[in-house]
């Protein structure tokens, strides 16, 4: 009986320590069990791409107390900035002025003046060529308007430019096809004008050399200059409105933009009542690391109105 019992002792005891080992054994394997194969860490700093900045501006709201007005007048508000810092991706944008209280219409007219200027750059080697990095930014300033339409429903544009300095403004047609048409004042017919001074002050499009209609030149893309020996190629991309839309049927516009910049010479000029096909535009859109400056122009046409005129800077919805 002692025998019997002592053997079942040993044996619970046999199974104790494998219960003990066991346990152990599984403590390890637990532990060295992968929750994962490997891991990223993303760190981000998110900001806001368009900004608007300007005297009375903080953190992208704007203050300006315009006070006592006498109808009929026009007040020009300072000058506010509109950057993209965005460096790839350019971006839709519209202004939207409300008023508060409402208006009759045609109590108040608000339109907006763009400033392009590049007088801080000198023409010519300072640009660069466009393979130089950050030719655009240094020689160029843009009204990006996103118009999209079909080149053969292109009748007009036209605009209102005060020329400070150096060369008229221009406009390139940018079409779906990788094709840009650029209307400019050297170039808008059929020769190549290259006058001893260029037209300044206050001026509709191309001055003397009218607008862009189906009778108005353009060259493609960049083909080479229009005088000497070298012209050849450019008047064989250069055609009327009315023969690009031949020649490109069927073709869309993706965006109009309405441009100086100082090839020619260093350039200012304001620009408003951009019209195309007769219709009023503004600015759509800020090409990628890009800014324009522009001022609200207020017509006070009655008496009476008092009240809040506000004016945002939105993203053009989807």
């Amino acid at each position: 009986m002692n025998e019997e019992l002592k053997e079942k002792k040993k044996f619970n005891k046999k199974y104790l320590a494998f219960g003990i080992l066991g346990l152990f054994a599984l403590a390890l394997v637990t532990a060295g069990l992968l929750t994962y194969y490997g891991q990223i860490q993303q760190n981000v700093n998110v900001e806001q791409a368009v900004v608007l900045s300007g005297v009375g501006c903080n953190n992208n709201v704007c203050i300006d107390d315009i006070g006592t007005v006498y109808s009929p007048n026009t007040r020009i508000s300072g000058l506010y900035v509109l950057t993209n810092h965005d460096p790839v991706n350019s971006r839709d944008v519209e202004l939207v002025t409300r008023y508060n209280p409402g208006i009759v219409d045609g109590e108040i007219v608000t339109s907006y003046e763009y400033l392009l200027e590049n007088l801080g750059e000198i023409s010519g080697a300072t640009c660069g060529g466009y393979d130089t990095p950050g030719w655009r930014e240094r020689c160029e300033k843009r009204i990006v308007l996103n118009v999209p339409m079909a080149l053969d429903n292109l009748d007009t544009i036209s605009w209102s430019a005060n020329v400070m300095a150096g060369y008229a403004p221009h406009v390139d047609v940018i079409l779906d096809n990788g094709k840009s048409l650029t209307f400019e004042y050297a170039t808008i017919d059929a020769d190549c004008n290259v006058p001893s001074m260029y037209p300044e002050g206050e001026i509709n499009t191309f001055d003397d050399m009218g607008i862009v209609n189906d009778n108005a030149y353009a060259w493609e893309s960049l083909p080479g200059p229009c005088t000497g020996d070298d012209s050849v190629a450019f008047f064989e991309q250069h055609n009327t409105l009315a023969e690009w839309k031949t020649e490109y049927s069927g073709a869309n516009i993706v965006r109009i933009e309405l441009e100086i910049d100082n090839w020619i010479s260093a350039s200012n000029s304001d620009v408003s009542g951009i019209l195309i096909n007769g219709n009023s535009v503004e600015v759509s859109g800020l090409n990628a690391n890009s800014e324009l400056d522009f001022q609200i122009v207020n017509e006070f046409m009655t008496n009476g109105y008092n009240g809040t005129i506000t004016t945002e800077v939105q993203p053009v919805a989807e």
